[in-house]
């Protein structure tokens, strides 16, 4: 970035100026942009399944925790692929 916004000061064009913001707004919201992707892969999820009980901690919703007694059937559906997968996770008492 820092060598194309020297080019375009250095050619000393009637749009260089203009040009030098487009290129460092462009870099800016990409930037945020990247940041704001990256940020949600540092949360902490966990899945806790023991004899006694199922624990699920995912960023930004409660924890949910749940007895196996109280499950008669649980139903684990998976949707998408690749990177964009979900889980769904269905108690039946």
């Amino acid at each position: 970035m820092s060598i194309l916004s020297y080019n375009v000061i250095t050619d000393e064009t009637p749009g260089g100026p203009v040009m030098l913001v487009f290129i460092w707004s462009v870099s800016i919201i990409f930037l945020i942009l990247i940041i704001y992707v990256i940020r949600g892969f540092r949360k902490i999820r966990s899945f806790i399944i023991n004899d006694d009980e199922i624990k699920i901690s995912v960023p930004n919703r409660p924890e949910f925790q749940v007895s196996w007694s109280e499950i008669e059937i649980l139903q684990i559906l998976k949707h998408g692929m690749g990177r964009s997968r979900t889980y769904e996770f269905v108690f039946t008492n």
